[in-house]
């Protein structure tokens, strides 16, 4: 672009140039999109061990909640007698 040529005339010259680097940078931007999903993509097994895990976590972690709430009660009660 000279530097004496204003932006919008040089737009309106250079039209269909910018048709066809939108369209470019479009179908770059829809690879990118295709190759962050399929390499983001977890696999079924992974996603149901992780969801394994988390529930037998969640389990101890309630177990163990019990255990402290019947402990606390229990000196609660003992204080209040």
């Amino acid at each position: 672009m000279p530097e004496n040529q204003p932006l919008l005339l040089y737009l309106q010259q250079n039209f269909n140039n910018l048709k066809t680097m939108k369209k470019f940078v479009a179908f770059l931007i829809v690879c990118g999109f295709a190759v962050a999903m399929v390499a983001c993509g977890g696999k079924k097994e992974e996603a149901a061990s992780a969801v394994d895990s988390l529930t037998n976590m969640v389990d101890s972690a309630a177990t163990i909640v019990d255990s402290t709430v019947n402990a606390v009660v229990d000196s609660a009660a003992a204080v209040v007698n």
